[in-house]
């Protein structure tokens, strides 16, 4: 889960703080999630 917790900020702040994410951003977020997934995987 700790390896999760940029990418929880990242939905938090899109929730709570109304905050918008550019195409590059977005890019970096789903990579942070794929990179946690193969690890939980492994």
């Amino acid at each position: 889960m700790d390896k999760l917790s940029v990418a929880l900020a990242i939905g938090l702040a899109i929730v709570f703080l109304g905050e918008r994410l550019n195409l590059r951003e977005s890019i970096g977020a789903g990579l942070i999630v794929a990179g946690a997934l193969v690890l939980a995987i492994k």
